[in-house]
């Protein structure tokens, strides 16, 4: 009997009804990006939003967790962590087309100056030492889907909420666990840099994970998200 293997990738370009038709998806109390599908309801997946003859790409149970990208009238824009044989995938798109191309190197995609195209918030981490004290600095940044720079008028500034938490191991993957920080910051164009004392985010004495979140308000019914998971912090 031939063995089946199994990998784990993360799925994009979904979307969610979050209100109206199917409540698929609640609304965490904290606001974050990671929510859950709702209970006793089976929430479809859509290749785009706000269309009802948009393609049905399949369902998700009760319960699961998803990360939440972007809400848009009415839409959550997902990604979700799930497993699939790998004897299922396949390099060549069904119905015509090759192999993916290799990546070549390119230069630097050139900035939109469109916010109307922004399509997550990027966070880059860093650590480094300063005055002898651990740091972690974080750069934010929003970009398009094609992940070219988003500018927008310098004296524009995006509210945004950082949110660091510790990050507990389970079987198949990590959740998120306790808060150690929350602080309200503004984006401006084109990038926010953000420092703080790791010793200010009062982890336990030893090395841990990290989840840190980013929630930007582009208005009042648009949001974007930003993550980075497995920030090893601590001594």
């Amino acid at each position: 009997m031939k063995a089946t293997r199994w990998l784990i990738g993360t799925l994009g370009l979904l979307f969610l009804a979050t209100n109206g038709g199917v409540t698929a998806v609640t609304v965490a109390a904290d606001g974050e990006g990671l929510q859950f599908v709702e209970g006793g309801q089976i929430a479809p997946l859509l290749a785009l939003p706000g269309t009802a003859t948009a393609p049905r790409l399949g369902e998700l149970l009760s319960g699961t967790a998803v990360m939440v990208q972007e809400v848009r009238d009415g839409y959550a824009r997902i990604t979700v962590q799930a497993w699939v044989p790998s004897d299922s995938l396949t390099e060549q798109r069904p119905g015509g087309g090759g192999p993916r191309s290799p990546a070549v190197s390119e230069p630097p995609p050139a900035p939109v100056q469109d916010l109307t195209q922004a399509y997550r918030v990027r966070v880059t981490p860093e650590k480094f030492l300063k005055d002898a004290r651990k740091h972690v600095r974080l750069t934010l940044s929003l970009i398009t889907a094609d992940e070219r720079p988003v500018h927008y008028d310098q004296d524009r500034e995006l509210e945004t909420v950082l949110s660091f938490f510790l990050e507990k191991r389970i079987a198949g993957g990590t959740v998120r666990d306790k808060l150690l920080l929350r602080e309200t910051v503004q984006l401006g164009s084109p990038e926010l840099v953000w420092e703080k004392p790791v010793e200010e985010l009062e982890l336990p004495d030893e090395e841990v994970s990290v989840l840190v979140t980013a929630r930007t308000s582009l208005s009042r019914d648009r949001l974007l998200f930003g993550t980075v998971r497995g920030l090893v912090l601590g001594d």
